[in-house]
C-alpha cells in the first residue's frame, strides 16, 4: 500500500503534523517545495560483538595451524574446500558454507573484502568506536553521522541519519533519529491517523475539527512571532518553524512505506533486521535520509561458535540479498553503498567451550553502489591470523617490507571519506584521522 501524497497530507498530515505547523508551511509542503536528497545513500551494518572472519571473508581451514602446534583454526573444512565466488582478476575467497545463496553471483562485481584490519584493541567499546569512526579517540562521530551532516547541510531533511543502535555518536554534527522502537515509525510519519485498513487511512479528527485546529495554530504561532522581542526568543521560534517544516516533509515517506507490509516482516532477529532495512530504504527512496546504522547484535561467540556463527552468517546474507533486491525494485539499486563490519575479529583457535575469544585483527566488506565498484580482495593474514601490510599498489607484503602500510580502520576511513565526498568538509576536518597515505583508492 502506498498512500498518494496529497491524500495523505489531507487526511493525516494536516490533522496531526499541522497541529504544530503554520498553514503557510503546510501549504509549502503540499506544493512539493521540498528538495529531496537523491543519493548516494549509505547503510552501515554493525555486526556487534566481534565476528569470526575465518568463517567468511578470510577463510582458514584445517590445514592451518597456529605456532606451537595449536590448532587447526577451523577443523570442519580444509583449505582445499575454500571457494572463489569472485573472478580470477578480482577473487573473493570464502569459507565453504550454505550462507551465501545467490548473493555473490548477482553482486560480485560490487564487492570488496578488506582482510587483516588491525583495530588496535580487543575491547568492545573501543572496537566499535574505531571500526565506525576510524579513531580510538573518545567522542569521534560515526562515519554515517559525518556523511549525513555534510550531505544534508543545505537541505531540510527530517531524518538525515537513521540509527537502530550500534556506534552512532554524532559529535554534535547532526541530530540522529534513533528508532530502536521501530513500531513507533508509523506514528511519526502519520501522527494524525488513527488506523490503516487496506488502502484507507482513518484520521483521528474530521475535517471540521481539522480546519479549526489549523486556524487556531496559525493564529497562535503568528502571535508568538509578533510578541517575540528578545533575540534568543526570536531565534528559538525560527528554529521551531524550521523543525516543523521538516515534520511536514517526513510525510513524504508514506508514498514509499507500507505499514501493513512493515508489520508483516516479523519480530525475530531476522525480522527486526528486515524492518531496519525496510525503514532505511523507504526513507532513502523518499529523499528524506542520507545514511542508516543497522544494528545486528549477537556476534560475541565465546562458546558454540560454529553453530552460532552459522546462524548469524545465514541471517546476514539473507538480509544482504533482500536489501539489494529491494533497492533494485525501488529504483535506487545503483545509489546504495553497504558497509559490513564488526568490533574486531576472533582468536585463531577455539577455547575450552568451543568458542573463540577477542582478537584485534578483523575485516570489512563493502557492497558498492557502483555496479563495477568492487575491488575483489585487499589485504591478507598469515597462518597465525596476523595482519600483513600493503605496498603502494595495495598488494600484501610482509610487515618488515620497506614503506609497507598497516591496514587500520583509520586508513579505511580516509578512503571512505573520499568515496563519500566528505573528506575536505568542515565536518570531517573537525575530527581528523591519523595521517596515512595510500595512493590508490580502496573503495569504488
Amino acid at each position: 500500500m502506498k498512500i498518494e501524497r496529497r491524500r495523505f497530507l489531507r487526511v493525516a498530515g494536516l490533522a496531526g503534523l499541522a497541529l504544530l505547523t503554520p498553514v503557510s508551511y503546510a501549504a509549502r509542503a503540499d506544493e512539493d517545495s521540498f528538495t529531496p536528497f537523491e543519493g548516494p545513500f549509505y547503510i552501515m551494518i554493525n555486526c556487534m560483538g566481534g565476528w569470526d572472519t575465518t568463517r567468511f571473508l578470510d577463510p582458514k581451514g584445517s590445514l592451518k595451524t597456529v605456532g606451537g602446534g595449536r590448532g587447526p583454526i577451523n577443523a570442519d573444512f580444509s583449505d582445499d574446500e575454500i571457494v572463489n565466488l569472485g573472478t580470477n582478476a578480482k577473487p573473493l575467497l570464502v569459507a565453504p558454507a550454505d550462507y551465501y545463496g545467490d548473493f555473490f553471483s548477482k553482486n560480485k562485481k560490487r564487492i570488496t573484502f578488506i582482510r587483516g584490519v588491525d583495530g588496535g584493541t580487543n575491547g568492545h567499546r573501543q572496537g566499535e568506536r574505531v571500526t565506525w569512526s576510524g579513531s580510538l579517540t573518545r567522542g569521534y562521530p560515526s562515519i554515517a553521522a559525518i556523511i549525513a551532516a555534510q550531505k544534508s547541510a543545505s537541505l531540510e531533511l527530517p531524518v538525515p541519519f537513521l540509527t537502530f543502535g550500534g556506534y552512532d555518536l554524532t559529535g554534535d554534527l547532526i541530530v540522529p533519529t534513533r528508532l530502536e522502537n521501530m513500531a513507533a515509525f508509523t506514528k511519526i510519519v502519520a501522527p494524525g491517523v488513527a488506523r490503516f485498513e487496506d488502502e484507507v487511512a482513518t484520521p483521528f479528527l474530521d475535517s471540521f475539527a481539522e480546519d479549526k485546529l489549523r486556524a487556531a495554530t496559525a493564529a497562535r504561532l503568528e502571535a508568538a512571532r509578533l510578541n517575540a522581542t528578545l533575540p534568543r526568543t526570536s531565534k528559538g521560534l525560527d528554529a521551531l518553524f524550521t523543525a516543523r517544516l521538516t515534520e511536514d516533509n517526513i510525510g513524504r515517506v508514506m508514498q514509499y512505506y507500507d505499514p501493513v507490509e512493515f508489520g508483516s516482516l516479523g519480530d525475530d532477529t531476522l525480522g527486526k533486521l528486515r524492518k531496519q532495512a525496510y525503514l532505511a530504504l523507504s526513507t532513502f527512496e523518499a529523499g528524506v535520509a542520507v545514511s542508516a546504522n543497522l544494528a545486528f547484535r549477537g556476534w560475541d561467540h565465546h562458546s558454540r561458535l560454529i553453530e552460532r556463527a552459522t546462524v548469524n552468517y545465514t541471517q546476514l546474507f539473507t538480509l544482504l540479498r533482500e536489501i539489494r533486491s529491494a533497492a533494485e525494485a525501488r529504483g535506487i539499486g545503483d545509489k546504495v553503498h553497504i558497509f559490513v563490519g564488526s568490533d574486531f575479529g576472533r582468536t585463531p583457535f577455539e577455547n575450552s567451550t568451543s568458542g573463540k575469544d577477542h582478537w584485534s585483527i578483523g575485516g570489512w566488506m563493502h557492497v558498492s553502489a557502483n555496479p563495477n565498484g568492487g575491488r575483489g580482495t585487499i589485504g591478507q593474514t598469515d597462518e597465525k591470523m596476523r595482519g600483513m601490510h600493503l605496498d603502494a599498489n595495495l598488494k600484501s607484503v610482509t610487515r618488515d617490507s620497506e614503506d609497507s602500510i598497516k591496514i587500520t580502520p583509520g586508513m579505511l576511513h580516509h578512503d571512505l571519506r573520499r568515496l563519500a565526498g566528505v573528506g575536505e568538509s568542515s565536518f570531517a576536518k573537525a575530527y581528523p584521522l591519523e595521517d596515512i597515505a595510500h595512493p590508490k583508492p580502496i573503495f569504488g
